[in-house]
């Protein structure tokens, strides 16, 4: 991640793309964080108005914005977008463009190509046909450096919906996701004592339910723990954000944290109260359990976030008619 003044570049790399779920949550979230503080910035204003305390004029708002610093703003970008099927690769390239032009998202709204208009430079093909188990450590270090990595591995070793449930690792779908695991950890590794991280510092991870209970998900957790990541797990479901979907689904955040947030602010309290502490673990992570198995961290599923406004279905909310969606 790269930032100047007033601006954060965010880079993210997607495996199994498909039609670009993941970019499209993130763009949306981009956009949502840009006209938050819009709107958050128009109240400031609003309450400023007329005389205030230290008698300044109607619309003299001079004093409170030289004590309130802009937000950043952020700039994110695709560095690469990787499926094995050609069919979704088309149809990721028809949601989101050709390909062979970088593509970014800005929470500036009057600046949403704000990074394509300075890069210079012949850019990488991001979108491309790609077997996962075919990526290399070079791949990822040099080729394809991101702040962000997410994922939606394959969920058929997971899904209820068939009787093979129980091979999990044996199945054949769920090598790729083992050896992003191996890679991850390689990652990790290849960066001791040199001063500086290839590692991500975010990775999110969707799948169905129960997918937290497989092996490839407990070897993800041992990954995460080893390279001193902070872990929270969801259980969501769509109608919780009012979309009439009810469609459960597994959601895993880790994040690497340089410095902890400012005390009180949602950042820290999100840290707070869903992140397991690298230090939660059965043994030393460096260290072995009596088994003589990996450390294995605590498992704790969450099921809301109020602090999003992500309830429980408790009937708080009125839901939206399919119409609505439809104009």
């Amino acid at each position: 991640m790269t930032t100047d003044q007033d601006d954060v570049k965010l880079r993210y790399l997607e495996f199994y793309a498909g039609v670009g779920g993941w970019r499209m949550a993130l763009e949306q979230a981009v956009r949502d964080y840009g006209a938050y503080y819009e709107q958050k910035d128009g109240k400031d204003h609003g309450k400023n108005d007329g005389n205030n305390n230290n008698g300044h004029k109607k619309g003299d708002n001079s004093s409170s914005d030289a004590r309130r610093p802009s937000p950043p703003e952020i700039t994110t970008h695709c560095v690469g977008a990787l499926d094995h099927s050609d069919l979704c690769v088309s149809v990721y390239e028809h949601n989101f463009g050709n390909p062979h032009h970088r593509q970014g998202c800005s929470s500036n709204k009057n600046n949403n190509n704000k990074h394509d208009r300075r890069s210079k430079k012949k850019p990488r093909q991001p979108l491309r046909t790609c077997n996962i188990e075919a990526l290399s450590l070079d791949d990822l270090q040099t080729k394809l450096p991101a702040d962000v990595y997410f994922l939606s591995p394959p969920c058929q070793p997971h899904t209820r919906q068939h009787q093979n449930q129980t091979q999990d690792t044996n199945d054949a779908r769920s090598k790729s996701f083992w050896h992003f695991c191996d890679l991850l950890e390689q990652l990790g590794g290849s960066d001791s004592g040199s001063g500086t991280s290839s590692l991500p510092r975010m990775i999110c991870v969707e799948n169905v339910v129960h997918f937290e209970a497989s092996e490839s998900c407990r070897r993800f957790r041992q990954v995460l723990l080893k390279l001193q990541y902070r872990y929270a797990e969801f259980h969501l479901t769509p109608t919780q954000v009012q979309l009439p979907n009810d469609r459960p689904r597994y959601f895993g955040v880790a994040i690497q944290c340089s410095s902890s947030p400012p005390q009180g602010s949602l950042a820290g309290r999100l840290l707070q109260s869903y992140f397991t502490s690298t230090a939660a673990t059965t043994t030393n992570p460096n260290e072995t359990n009596k088994q003589g198995d990996d450390p294995e961290p605590e498992l704790q599923i969450h099921t809301s976030l109020p602090e999003l406004d992500v309830w429980l279905d408790n009937g708080r909310h009125k839901w939206p008619q399919l119409q609505d969606f439809l104009d």
